[in-house]
């Protein structure tokens, strides 16, 4: 009594009654209708850090339809941004609600938001000697990217020459995905001058042989000597009258100092005569020696009797004599 077609097509069926043999005709037409849709995704544009979202919208040749996307949207479009993470890849189905066929279509979208890896080496202080450095940039990024940069100083290299101390920040931008990063270094600055003095000595003489020279320094950290005669203790032992000049150096900036002495010397020796006397006899008991001296400064006298006087008086034959100290 029923039978199941699947094409279109012009159907006759013929009843007949069993008893009486009449039978009745009848006839109908069967159309077929499973024409899918035809669905495109149209706006499948690259995203990065500048483009950030796109609208990914359907179109299908067939109006009373439906659609279901994979992110659960029901709607003929789809709003994507740069932080989407459903596998990049956007599929929808779209329904006849006549017939109920459908078709799909999908987009697999490009994301690209990886930043710069940025990656600046430490360099040594500023200091004496080293008045600058030179900072470079490493960067990371997808091969044949192109990058900019730009510090705080108004530099756009990937290497920039310093000379002061202070904190040094670099943003690079990727171009190709207008994605930036920042990172920074610190370069320190010494340059604090050392100080030294040399204390004053007494002269070198014909007692004070030699005098000691001590250099005394005033810095932040050690310091290393050097005298005019090369030599590299704090101290220096002298026995000529001469200027004498040390220089120190602070180990760490590498910064100098230098201060110098003048040492005198004086070993002139005073000269000193006894003019002759006369006999001790019975009528002169006693004679006087004078002593006479020539000499720089004032004078000293010691004789053998161990008077201080420039005279001695003397009444027994002997030898006399005296000592002259300037």
């Amino acid at each position: 009594t029923q039978v199941t077609v699947t094409e279109a097509n012009l159907y006759h069926v013929t009843v007949i009654d069993d008893v009486n043999k009449c039978s009745t005709e009848k006839t109908i037409n069967i159309s077929k209708n499973i024409v899918s849709p035809t669905v495109a995704i149209i706006n499948n544009a690259k995203l990065d850090c500048a483009n950030t979202q796109i609208t990914l919208s359907v179109t299908s040749n067939q109006i009373n339809v439906s659609y279901e996307w994979n992110s659960g949207v029901n709607n003929p479009f789809v709003e994507v941004d740069n932080t989407d993470t459903n596998g990049f890849t956007y599929e929808v189905t779209v329904t006849n609600l006549d017939n109920g066929c459908s078709s799909t279509a999908n987009a697999t979208i490009d994301i690209d938001i990886a930043i710069p890896t940025i990656t600046i080496p430490a360099v040594d202080q500023i200091d004496c000697i080293h008045t600058s450095q030179t900072l470079t940039a490493n960067v990371q990024v997808a091969s044949g990217h192109v990058l900019s940069y730009l510090w705080n100083t108004g530099a756009t290299n990937s290497q920039v020459v310093v000379s002061e101390g202070q904190i040094y920040e670099l943003m690079v931008t990727d171009e190709t995905n207008h994605c930036s990063s920042i990172n920074n270094l610190l370069v320190k600055k010494d340059v604090q001058m050392p100080k030294v003095s040399i204390p004053s000595v007494d002269q070198i003489d014909c007692i004070v042989l030699n005098q000691t020279l001590t250099a005394i320094p005033i810095a932040s950290h050690d310091v290393s000597y050097q005298w005019n005669d090369n030599s590299t203790a704090n101290s220096l032992v002298v026995i000529e009258g001469n200027t004498y000049t040390v220089n120190i150096t602070d180990k760490v900036n590498n910064c100098t100092a230098s201060a110098s002495i003048s040492v005198t010397k004086d070993v002139t020796n005073p000269t000193v005569s006894i003019p002759t006397v006369g006999q001790i006899n019975c009528k002169d008991t006693s004679m006087i020696l004078s002593a006479s001296a020539t000499a720089n400064h004032s004078i000293n006298y010691l004789w053998n009797d161990n008077s201080n006087e420039s005279t001695l008086t003397v009444s027994e034959k002997n030898t006399y004599s005296v000592i002259v100290t300037d």
